[in-house]
This record gives C-alpha cells, sequence and structure tokens, in this order.
C-alpha cells in the first residue's frame, strides 16, 4: 500500500476516532505515561459488540490484544494512547465543526451560529493535556512567585486553580462561562480539601466588573482565553488588559497560556497545524510569544519570563501589573 498513500490517512483517521472514542465512553483510563499496562473494559451491555468491532480493528493494527472480557494495549498502542488526549480534543471537540466543513467552505453554515464545537471534550482534552504537558511546568513557575489570592479566568473544570490553593495556601476564584464547566468545578471543590477557600462563579471571564476582590488578587491565570479574545480584535483584547491592569494592585502576576501558529518551514510542529486550522475555522488568529509580549505590555502587563513546555508550540508567559 505504499504507493497509495491516502490509505495511511485513512486509518489514521479510524484509529483515532476509534481509541479517542473508547475513551470518551470510560472503557480505558486516562493516558498514563508512567505505565505501559492499561487495559480495555468490555461491557456485557448492548453496546459490547460494537466494542468488540472496535478492539478487533486495533487489534488487526497491533494496538491491542486480548480477547473475551480483557483487552490491554500493546507497546504500540501505549506509545500512542499516550498522546490520546490530544486526539480527543480533536475528534471529540472539533469532530462536529470538520464533520460540516463542506457548509463551512461553500458559506452556508458559519462557526457560532450553525456549527459549535464539543465544549465539554474541548475542557475535558485540554485538562488531560495540560497535566502532562505544562501543568508541570507552569507550577514550577509559580514556586517562585508570592501569591496569597489567586483568579483563574477560563477555569473550566478548575482542576488547576486547586492544585494551586492546595500547594501555596493561596484563596482562590474560578471564572468560566459554561454552566457544564461551573458545576464540574464545584462538585470538584466539594470533594476537595480546599472547600472554603475557592470560589466558582459562572460568568464570562471579560466581565471584570462583576469579579469580587480584583484588588488584593496578586495572580491571575489564563489558559487558553487570551486568544478567545483576541478573536474580537486587538483594541479589545488591549482593552481587556487594560482593564484587568487597573483592576489589580501594582506588581500583580498574571500567567497565561497560549499555543503559537504552525511555523509554514516546519517539517514536525506537533498538534500546531491542526490547531492552527481548527482556529481559523472559527475566525481566530494566534500570536507567537513577541506578539502576546507587545500585546501584553500595550495593556500595562510587562513579561518576566517565556517558557517552553513539551505542548507543542505552547508558551507560558509570565507577566507583572506595571500600572
Amino acid at each position: 500500500m505504499s504507493d497509495r498513500p491516502a490509505f495511511q490517512l485513512f486509518r489514521g483517521y479510524a484509529a483515532s476516532a476509534v481509541l479517542s472514542s473508547l475513551h470518551m465512553a470510560g472503557l480505558i483510563g486516562p493516558p498514563d505515561r508512567t505505565t505501559s499496562e492499561q487495559h480495555v473494559d468490555v461491557p456485557d451491555t448492548r453496546g459490547r459488540p460494537v466494542v468488540l468491532a472496535c478492539l478487533e480493528y486495533l487489534r488487526r493494527h497491533g494496538l491491542v490484544d486480548g480477547e473475551g472480557q480483557r483487552y490491554r494495549l500493546t507497546e504500540a498502542g501505549s506509545s500512542v494512547y499516550r498522546d490520546a488526549s490530544y486526539l480527543v480534543w480533536l475528534h471529540g471537540g472539533y469532530g462536529r465543526v470538520l464533520a460540516q466543513l463542506p457548509e463551512l467552505l461553500t458559506g452556508r453554515a458559519f462557526f457560532g451560529v450553525d456549527i459549535t464545537r464539543d465544549g465539554r471534550w474541548v475542557a475535558d482534552a485540554s485538562a488531560l493535556i495540560g497535566r502532562i504537558d505544562f501543568v508541570p511546568q507552569a507550577m514550577e513557575i509559580l514556586a517562585d512567585v508570592d501569591f496569597t489570592r489567586v483568579l483563574d479566568l477560563g477555569c473550566g473544570n478548575a482542576r488547576f486553580l486547586l492544585r494551586v490553593c492546595q500547594r501555596f495556601g493561596a484563596v482562590g476564584t474560578g471564572v468560566d462561562i459554561s454552566l457544564e464547566a461551573c458545576e464540574r468545578a464545584r462538585r470538584e471543590v466539594e470533594e476537595s480539601d480546599v472547600d472554603g477557600r475557592v470560589t466558582i462563579r459562572c460568568q464570562d471571564a471579560v466581565d471584570l466588573d462583576s469579579i469580587p476582590g480584583l484588588a488584593t488578587t496578586d495572580l491571575v491565570v489564563t489558559f487558553a482565553l487570551l486568544h478567545e479574545i483576541l478573536h474580537q480584535g486587538l483594541d479589545v483584547l488591549v482593552g481587556f488588559l487594560t482593564r484587568l491592569a487597573d483592576a489589580l494592585p501594582t506588581g500583580a502576576r498574571l500567567l497565561t497560556l497560549e499555543v503559537a501558529p504552525a511555523d509554514p518551514d516546519a517539517v514536525h510542529d506537533g498538534w500546531a497545524p491542526e490547531f492552527t486550522l481548527v482556529h481559523a475555522l472559527m475566525g481566530q488568529r494566534l500570536f507567537t510569544a513577541r506578539q502576546w509580549t507587545e500585546a501584553l505590555r500595550e495593556g500595562g502587563f510587562r513579561t518576566r519570563s517565556v517558557t517552553y513546555p513539551p505542548l507543542p508550540n505552547g508558551m507560558l508567559l509570565l507577566a507583572e501589573n506595571t500600572r
């Protein structure tokens, strides 16, 4: 089949959908880079024939082995599944967007009006990606920052916020516009050992006037939020940053994570080309580290460091409020 390369894409598309769907259905646990022994549960339900068909497909491609009720990922399968959170992000989060790409191409439909991404799987996959590929580096950065009150804008399930408050003894507020994300975040807070020190607010993160305690907040976290605001225009982004800087005390820190656009000259760019594509389909643009540094400066923040975590094309910018 080497002279028919389309079939490599064909198999990759199917295998990505199957692997990510097995995770989304709860039949394989979260990707774990500390072990090569991950098993697949075969339920005794009406879905059993479909599960077995998917496992037989993966077995034919050397990704699982086993029979009956017990299957496990092979060494090759484990090496792929370690990064399955990226597959879930694309298939689960943006699968329906890509499935309706013909309508977007012809102008018969528009993103945000007729077509939307699946926010749950974008958030869940992003949390899994972060746990491995940028949260450890973010925690190292924060170990050198003095703060007592943290605000997480776009907090999702609030697991990062909880981790920060647990490790550094801070008081925290998480803000997210998604009702589902807020409900899950509140459950996480209730089940944690910092209940009472962490508050979840369900609202638009740009509505800073309705967020209490900004005047005493000395750390703000935004993971993959600022490019969403940039979508409305650079002037809107700078205006948001300016309002945030004016509301925070001088010297407060801002830790933000963003993904740079794909390098057109790069051969291996991780997920950057696909990340760039889906955001272009949504009408969003991405900035380089230099562009983010300039935008932050215009909004009143001086960039103190730029860290490049294992997340392909990812960057963690730590900035200080100069107002």
